[in-house]
């Protein structure tokens, strides 16, 4: 699944809104908090839930902040993530059905 020259990348795991701040005059990166479950691995982990939150204009800033991913791991992790969520959510609630609507748009 990765290129034996591949980086190493420190993947936070638990990336939301709460935990990403942002500058207030020109909405940059100004941090993450919270890298209690961090580990070494794959950066789509955290990207794939982060293009979500993030919509389409602060997403290509982010994103070119972690450097080289791949396209094709970020839709893998896209998919894992939302099964995921439908596993572990009522589908009757708003997160569920979202998450249902939403890897109906990945295929």
């Amino acid at each position: 699944m990765t290129d034996e020259q591949e980086k190493p990348c420190l993947v936070h795991t638990d990336l939301h809104p709460g935990n990403i701040r942002l500058r207030e005059n020109d909405f940059a990166l100004a941090g993450v908090l919270d890298f209690e479950h961090a580990k070494g691995w794959l950066a789509e982990y955290d990207l794939a839930l982060l293009h979500w939150h993030l919509g389409e204009d602060l997403w290509p800033a982010f994103r070119e902040g972690y450097g080289t991913y791949s396209p094709k791991r970020l839709r893998l992790f896209e998919v894992i993530k939302l099964l995921m969520i439908i596993e572990g959510r009522d589908l009757q609630h708003l997160y569920g059905k979202w998450a249902c609507e939403k890897l109906a748009t990945l295929f």
